[in-house]
């Protein structure tokens, strides 16, 4: 989901400086000399860098393009309706956020590793993932997790929309018959508050392209956060086998941070719908008292003669 992607890509590039911080930190103190070399300053001028660049354009910047190419509203968490619909500078700005903000989430990590803030550089990673779940999960009014398991084409599986085809229909009796059928049939199909296809989304259009999607997007992250993590512990002067077990328990502390970040995301968005569903409770339950109150004031004093609360001259 566009949306999402902007704040996933932060935890992304933020990722990429943490697995070679002991690398970055070997480059910053070298930094005069990586200039002079390569002509870039030291956050930019390394391999780890280009391997972020290289992850973004080719497939994860991709993979948001056929998204929104084949499944525009999912993509857009259902503000706009059809690829139609969407402005081609947002889609565009938002193509062009997640390289720029990949960037940031690097370099801001880089900086902290620098100055020797590790643990503030893992948290942004972290906060990154936590912000990246909790939209996905809660988004503006709490109801984003509807919005992610509710796929449109499933329902309405017609690639063209609905202006073109009603262009195609334009002319004949069948057609004028057909129009309704058809336009009801892709209003049904839209996403309105409290749709949700549950696990069924899990055989849907969006779930099965996730699936194909999830090995090229994940994979890398994870051979090349245990290559990074090996490597900077094997410049250190450690063994092989001790730097390849160390690494594989980093990686894993990743996917515990990643999971963590998500479980903590899923109790926000539940105690906030919780305390928001008890608001609406209350204030619909009040409401009812004031209008039962109205009602019962109304019937004691309608019979009353009309001159009954006048004070006497």
């Amino acid at each position: 989901m566009l949306q999402v992607d902007l704040l996933w890509v932060y935890a992304i590039g933020a990722m990429f400086a943490t697995a070679a911080a002991k690398q970055l930190r070997r480059l910053e103190a070298e930094k005069e000399k990586v200039r002079e070399v390569l002509m870039w300053p030291a956050p930019f001028g390394n391999v780890y860098f280009a391997l972020l660049l290289l992850y973004l354009s080719v497939i994860f910047v991709p993979e948001a393009v056929w998204l929104t190419w084949n499944f525009p509203q999912w993509e857009t968490m259902h503000v706009w309706s059809s690829l139609e619909e969407i402005p081609t500078h947002l889609v565009t700005l938002f193509i062009v956020g997640d390289v720029v903000i990949a960037v940031l989430g690097y370099w801001v990590a880089y900086r902290l590793i620098a100055k020797g803030r590790e643990f503030w550089a893992h948290l942004q990673w972290v906060a990154g993932y936590f912000a990246f779940f909790l939209v996905l999960l809660h988004g503006w009014d709490g109801l984003a997790w509807q919005r992610f398991t509710w796929d449109s084409t499933v329902v309405f599986p017609l690639k063209m929309p609905v202006s073109t085809v009603m262009i195609l229909l334009a002319v004949g009796e069948a057609a004028a018959a057909l129009r309704p059928v058809l336009v009801s049939w892709w209003l049904y199909s839209l996403w309105i508050p409290g749709k949700t296809m549950a696990v069924s989304f899990a055989t849907s259009n969006v779930a099965v392209t996730l699936y194909a999607m999830a090995a090229p997007t994940i994979a890398p992250l994870l051979v090349g956060g245990y290559i990074a993590l090996r490597d900077g512990h094997v410049k250190t002067g450690m063994g092989e086998r001790e730097a390849s077990s160390l690494s594989v328990r980093g990686v894993l502390t990743y996917l515990l941070g990643v999971l963590a970040a998500f479980i903590l995301a899923g109790v926000t968005t539940a105690v906030s719908n919780l305390v928001t569903g008890m608001t609406w409770y209350f204030l619909w339950v009040s409401v009812g008292e004031v209008a039962t109150l109205a009602s019962t004031v109304t019937t004691k004093v309608a019979p009353l003669p009309v001159g009954f609360a006048a004070v006497p001259e």
